[in-house]
């Protein structure tokens, strides 16, 4: 599958990532993932997604030789970082259920511009 990473024509303010409508953090971990030759799957759906109940999407499945699952977590949506740790266990232990790695997440301050998101996720990926 190709990677996508673009700018909609239409407004500066609409990201798409893989067809998908984006935040600009997400944007900037695709664009980071495209400068590192990564091949992902932006929205993955892990047992129907959130259609089906049990089911969850995750923002980015890096299809490393062991697929990592890559959260991007700005401030607007997840500012209780208590909760938010609290629930990465929860998600933490459904994933090894289902043979996927921990769950990696990256906080809007990581991924607020290109060069911050490229030096996560390439820590992310190659320590």
């Amino acid at each position: 599958m190709r990677n996508y990473y673009a700018i909609s024509p239409l407004s500066k303010s609409e990201y798409y990532v893989q067809g998908q409508r984006a935040t600009l953090n997400e944007a900037n971990v695709a664009w980071a993932l495209e400068q590192l030759e990564q091949t992902y799957i932006f929205q993955f759906s892990i047992l129907g997604g959130k259609i089906l109940r049990g089911g969850m999407v995750i923002d980015f499945m890096i299809l490393t030789p062991i697929p990592i699952p890559l959260e991007v977590n700005g401030e607007y949506w997840h500012r209780n970082m208590e909760l938010e740790l609290r629930q990465k266990a929860e998600v933490d232990a459904y994933l090894s259920r289902y043979g996927y790695a921990s769950l990696e997440i990256l906080w809007g301050n990581q991924t607020d511009t290109p060069e911050l998101a490229l030096a996560n996720v390439r820590r992310i990926l190659y320590g």
